[in-house]
């Protein structure tokens, strides 16, 4: 019998925002990529140890395009 690995990293999206506004700040091309590329660069760019939930870093995303568009804040 063999051991099941998971190689999803599980995070709350709070959690991930940060690591996409370091993505966006260093690398600003970033902003306009899809849920699963942003998966891939987190990863493969050493900013988590395993693969994040699309799903929680698409709303991370979403998070960081509303604050981007209001006028107090600027990422």
């Amino acid at each position: 019998m063999t051991e099941e690995i998971s190689i999803i990293e599980h995070r709350p999206a709070s959690s991930i925002l940060p690591m996409l506004e370091d993505l966006y700040r260093r690398q600003p091309e970033t902003r306009w990529r899809t849920p699963f590329e942003l998966m891939c660069l987190l990863w493969s760019l050493g900013y988590a140890d395993g693969l994040l939930p699309e799903e929680e870093i698409a709303g991370a995303a979403a998070v960081l395009r509303a604050l981007e568009t209001q006028p107090s804040r600027a990422v």
